[in-house]
């Protein structure tokens, strides 16, 4: 065989060897040896002039980016490429959390920030821990906070403002005095 087919023999083979590495899960060795044929067939190419080894550079720098665009374009239809790469969701809403109706029960509380809030952080709202963002200030932990909006599973808080601690206490007030006497929690000294 003469040099110079044997260099477009190897230019071949490496050619395949790469587009069979996408069909064919081998951890990328098959492209390592067809990298080493591409190799080989410059060095033949060489061998038989500079002309031609220039000739055979150029042949391959014309052909791999072909090879990467087919690449690009076919391997996501692949086998492999559809187990490697993930589905773009039809609907956006697939995307995003579920909506829990306890959550939105919530809008309207107040409760404390657990911890400073810069913006986001934690607040307790009766008992429970929430996660939680404030609406665009820094909020230090222990300020009594409003909740005013849900947004992706987070609570979105404010400062709580004197009226609505004030309508807070007030709402206390009234259920505490519609309970019985004997539900008060009181102390004997």
């Amino acid at each position: 065989m003469e040099p110079l087919t044997l260099a477009f023999v190897l230019l071949l083979i490496a050619l395949g060897l790469v587009l069979l590495d996408l069909f064919i899960p081998s951890h990328g060795m098959l492209s390592l040896m067809g990298a080493a044929a591409l190799v080989g067939a410059v060095a033949v190419g060489f061998s038989q002039g500079v002309r031609q080894g220039i000739m055979m550079m150029a042949i391959i720098g014309f052909s791999l980016p072909l090879l990467v665009l087919a690449i690009v374009k076919w391997w996501p239809r692949t086998p492999i490429g559809r187990l490697i790469i993930l589905k773009q969701p039809v609907d956006p809403d697939q995307v995003l959390p579920e909506e829990d109706p306890a959550v939105d029960a919530i809008v309207g509380s107040l409760g404390r920030a657990r911890s400073d809030m810069l913006p986001g952080g934690a607040v307790v709202i009766g008992n429970r821990s929430w996660d939680a963002v404030s609406e665009g200030r820094p909020i230090d932990a222990g300020t009594p906070v409003k909740v005013v909006a849900v947004r992706m599973g987070r609570l979105v808080v404010r400062p709580a403002s004197a009226e609505d601690l004030a309508q807070a206490t007030e709402a206390e007030s009234s259920t505490l005095l519609d309970q019985p006497l004997d539900d008060w929690d009181l102390e004997e000294d």
